[in-house]
């Protein structure tokens, strides 16, 4: 069997901490490691991670979870050096941006696909009345 490949079959490991403070110490001692590369730490919204690249170029994630939802992907960088009340803060902000923004891409989504309801409807109305329509008719918005 032949298991050299081109590419890296393991996207990533991820792995959960216990805590910012957690975090925190991994970035300080993972930047004096000889081969790792710090990736950055960011935020998916339901979670604060801190990205690497191992000696063995492997991509590891360690992670803590949030208490906020957020739709994906979302990927924002945070700096971990910002105290834990305005870090926490400004991450909870991104959350609650990105649950509107997908609340309204969500309505939006709705909309468009009542109006395409209405004006299939529409369509459909002309073709029965005008049996002989050949052109498709829709109605501005």
């Amino acid at each position: 069997m032949h298991t050299d490949f081109a590419f890296n079959i393991v996207n990533q490991m991820s792995f959960r901490v216990d805590s910012l403070q957690t975090l925190r110490e991994m970035e300080t001692r993972l930047k004096g490691e000889p081969g790792v590369t710090i990736l950055g730490p960011i935020t998916h919204g339901n979670a604060l991670s801190l990205y690497f690249r191992d000696p063995e170029g492997n991509r590891v994630e360690l992670l803590i979870d949030t208490p906020w939802h957020v739709p994906q992907p979302y990927r924002i960088p945070v700096d971990l050096s910002t105290p834990d009340k305005d870090l926490w803060g400004f991450i909870e902000q991104k959350a609650r941006n990105a649950r509107l923004q997908d609340a309204h891409r969500v309505a939006g989504r709705d909309q468009v696909e009542d109006r395409r309801r209405r004006n299939a409807n529409v369509i459909v109305g002309m073709r029965f009345a005008y049996p002989n329509l050949r052109t498709p008719v829709t109605q501005a918005s």
